[in-house]
């Protein structure tokens, strides 16, 4: 397939990444709790506010359009160049509290842990990831550094603009696979993906089915796994999309908004009813105003 001209990509980039008119932050973020709550390898997904953002919504059947890594400090510890740039421009603090993402406009870069704070988020977390593991991740992910975006897939999202709703839901998922014929990173969670699959943790529970002697299976399972005597296979990353990870029953929600605080006591909430009954019951036991008395004949 001939690529289209570069100066007509851009245009489409530019109009494909124009906000949308309308947004709605449902619940106010907390920038120091999520700072305080998130750790390393936790999942960031956002509900974007972009027209790509729909078009993804729409073929994940998902709230969520994109979703970050958070590496924190990370950076820090591997010298090079996007290390010296993450310090110039974000100051070595703000390099401290940095994630992972994959855009149209940058590729693969990193990105100050408030750049979606104004947004709809999520925090997902791989539930009892081992350290080592973990750190395969995040060495995973920075390595894909100055990655570019795979902008060939960028014609297939185009034709999803005008007809985009006589895509089947059940192909939905399918089509984003489409694009260059190099591994595509239309939802950037692919790239997550990957990073997790190289250290054999589960984004998606696809099990496989294995044909082989009890005594080779029990090679790999201890006494104790028997709820997971199964077989595992992995699925093409570029097919795992944000809400991936929410629904994903390898990863816990961190509600670093209240809940991780302790915060929330739900009998201590005033509610709109209360309030007004309150007001009534003052105004009744006000005493009347002297402009207020009847007046006599």
């Amino acid at each position: 397939m001939i690529a289209p001209p570069r100066w007509l990509t851009g245009i489409f980039e530019r109009w494909i990444t124009a906000p949308i008119a309308r947004y709605e932050l449902r619940i106010p973020n907390d920038l120091n709790n999520l700072r305080k709550y998130i750790e390393k390898g936790d999942v960031i997904l956002v509900e974007g506010d972009q027209r790509i953002s729909q078009i993804i919504k729409y073929l994940t059947q998902s709230c969520w359009s994109h979703a970050g890594l958070y590496i924190g400090d990370e950076l820090l510890h591997h010298p090079g160049p996007f290390r010296d740039l993450a310090i110039q421009k974000y100051g070595e603090e703000g390099a401290r509290h940095l994630f992972i993402e994959a855009t149209i406009e940058d590729g693969v870069t990193v990105a100050p842990l408030n750049k979606y704070i104004h947004l709809n988020i999520r925090v997902c977390r791989p539930f009892r990831i081992e350290a080592e593991d973990l750190q395969i991740v995040l060495d995973t992910a920075i390595d894909h550094l100055g990655f570019r975006y795979d902008t060939g897939n960028l014609v297939d999202l185009a034709r999803y603009l005008v007809p985009v709703k006589l895509i089947p839901s059940r192909l939905g998922r399918k089509a984003l696979a489409f694009g260059s014929g190099s591994p595509t990173e239309t939802i950037c969670s692919a790239m997550i993906a990957r990073a997790f699959h190289t250290a054999r943790f589960p984004v998606v529970p696809h099990t496989a089915s294995v044909k082989a002697d009890e005594s080779i299976l029990g090679r790999f399972f201890e006494e104790g796994d028997r709820a997971l005597r199964q077989v595992f296979s992995m699925p093409d990353p570029t097919l795992v999309v944000p809400r991936d990870y929410d629904l994903s029953p390898y990863f816990q929600v961190v509600k670093f908004n209240m809940i991780e605080g302790k915060l929330f006591r739900y009998k201590h909430l005033v509610w709109e009813d209360q309030v007004e009954q309150a007001q009534r019951e003052a105004a009744a036991r006000a005493p009347a105003k002297p402009g207020d008395l009847p007046q006599s004949d």
